[in-house]
């Protein structure tokens, strides 16, 4: 079976502590990520019920978790793949800047392996690219 290898990073013009603060609760992922509308949380296996806008739902297990980063597993939902695990983690670039890398690995299930991947990367990208959007909000200058 393939094994996937993906990893999709962003810069951001603030820095790691705020970055940090728009995805650091592994419970409220629908506050960022396009591709989920709704989060609900099952404390007793540390897992989150992702709400897909079709009303499909991801379950995933969070692994571990620190400064500044997630390592998480899909345990459930109509996700293409099988043995996904990633890892969200924000870098410090300067003081006044950070970096997102969002890396995971995965088989394909029922789908060519190009597929699976361009299925994770579009969530990922869609993520990544929708915090710069409200950083951009955030520091706008005030009208």
């Amino acid at each position: 079976m393939t094994t996937i290898n993906i990893e999709k990073r962003k810069t951001y013009p603030v820095d790691a502590e705020h970055t940090w603060s728009l995805i650091s609760d592994f419970y409220a992922l629908h506050t960022w990520l396009p591709a989920v509308t709704d989060t609900r949380r099952e404390d007793a296996t540390r897992s989150r019920i992702a709400v897909l806008p079709g009303g499909g739902e991801v379950v995933e297990q969070l692994l571990d978790a620190g400064q500044y980063f997630h390592r998480y597993r899909v345990t459930g939902g109509p996700m293409p793949v099988t043995g996904f695990v990633a890892e969200i983690r924000v870098h410090a670039r300067t003081e006044t800047t950070s970096e997102i890398v969002w890396q995971a690995e995965f088989q394909p299930s029922g789908i060519p392996a190009a597929d699976a991947e361009g299925v994770v990367a579009g969530v990922f990208d869609g993520g990544l690219d929708n915090l710069a959007s409200l950083i951009a909000k955030e520091t706008a200058p005030a009208d």
